[in-house]
């Protein structure tokens, strides 16, 4: 059976992830583009050879797809996934899904009630340094997660969306759902105990235009133990990086270079225990990072996006969904919970 995907947006996402990676699978085919400018339209269908191209989300009704990948700013996903819904599409919406968890929840019924998929793009979950960690926690050889600190630092030399300023609490808002899901991933659900913020308080609504917010801080709680949040918008350059605290051992994700360094548990903080660890951790980053290389050098900067597109292709013929609603309602309400403790 072939599934005709649709793609709502042509920003960067859109081109470098969305497109390509429904483009390597069998019996899939990008029938369709949809943006709101009708000349970028056109010449993103033309780009890919994309047969069909609109302007209007209405061409929906009539459109031979059955899925779409939003790929749209923020602001515009919720309008998107309920026409798509009500088109009787499954979707598949880059994060955050929605603005707020309370639009996210009601989207999420609309999917269930129309029998249709709603899948939030958490790709980071599919990448390899994710699944590393994972098969390290399972197999026993890291043993039980206690906790997890999340690190991030942006830089304004890296590529921003230009619409970022818009959204509550800026860059935050757009990037913090990665450490968030991840870290639910592997503590449950989590719950904000305290937050807080510099460099001004966190402004609130669509189009907030408030100081600019430096540093974001949080402490959350989950089932299986607490996670440590740090954001911080100034840096001079950008760092994505998970910590997982095990009781057999140390798990560090570089989420960028998308390599997960293990760092076995110390007999005794002699100088062979510095040398051996170091050596240790110092090989396996650089076989990761190699590895990382020669992936991005033959034009492959999926970061799991590859396998969360293969993954929602599979669930609309039939299996189970890589994601779900629920999972995208959660991490905004954290971040919301975490903008409101902040400001």
């Amino acid at each position: 059976m072939t599934t005709r995907v649709g793609i709502i947006g042509t920003g960067w996402v859109a081109t470098e992830r969305h497109i390509p990676a429904y483009r390597k699978l069998p019996d899939v085919v990008v029938d369709s583009v949809f943006d709101r400018n009708a000349d970028r339209a056109r010449s993103i269908a033309r780009r890919f050879g994309i047969p069909r191209h609109y302007s209007d989300l209405a061409a929906l009704d009539e459109s031979p797809v059955q899925a779409v990948s939003i790929c749209t700013p923020p602001r515009a996903h919720s309008e998107a996934i309920e026409r798509a819904l009500e088109a009787g599409k499954h979707v598949l919406v880059e994060k955050p899904m929605t603005l707020s968890a309370a639009d996210g929840a009601r989207l999420g019924a609309l999917a269930t009630s129309s029998g249709r998929l709603l899948c939030p793009a958490h790709n980071f979950l599919f990448a390899r340094s994710t699944l590393a960690a994972i098969r390290a926690i399972d197999s026993g050889e890291a043993g039980e997660v206690r906790y997890a600190i999340g690190y991030q630092t942006s830089s304004v030399r890296r590529r921003l969306p230009a619409w970022y300023g818009e959204l509550p609490g800026g860059l935050f808002f757009d990037e913090a759902p990665h450490l968030l899901y991840l870290c639910q991933r592997f503590l449950g659900p989590l719950s904000v105990d305290a937050a807080w913020s510099t460099g001004g308080a966190p402004t609130a609504g669509a189009q907030a235009t408030g100081p600019r917010v430096e540093r974001i801080e949080a402490r959350l709680s989950g089932q299986r133990g607490p996670a440590y949040l740090t954001a911080w918008f100034g840096a001079p350059s950008s760092e994505w990086w998970l910590a997982l605290q095990c009781d057999r051992a140390s798990l560090l994700i570089d989420l960028f270079r998308d390599v997960c360094v293990m760092v076995p548990p110390e007999r005794a903080h002699g100088r062979r225990d510095v040398i051996s660890g170091a050596a240790r951790a110092t090989f396996r980053f650089w076989r990761g990072a190699l590895s990382t290389a020669a992936r991005v050098t033959a034009g492959d900067q999926s970061f799991g996006a590859n396998d969360l597109i293969r993954g929602f292709v599979d669930a609309v013929e039939g299996g189970e969904p890589p994601t779900k609603a629920e999972d995208g309602v959660r991490v905004v309400a954290l971040i919301e919970d975490i903008l409101a403790k902040a400001r």
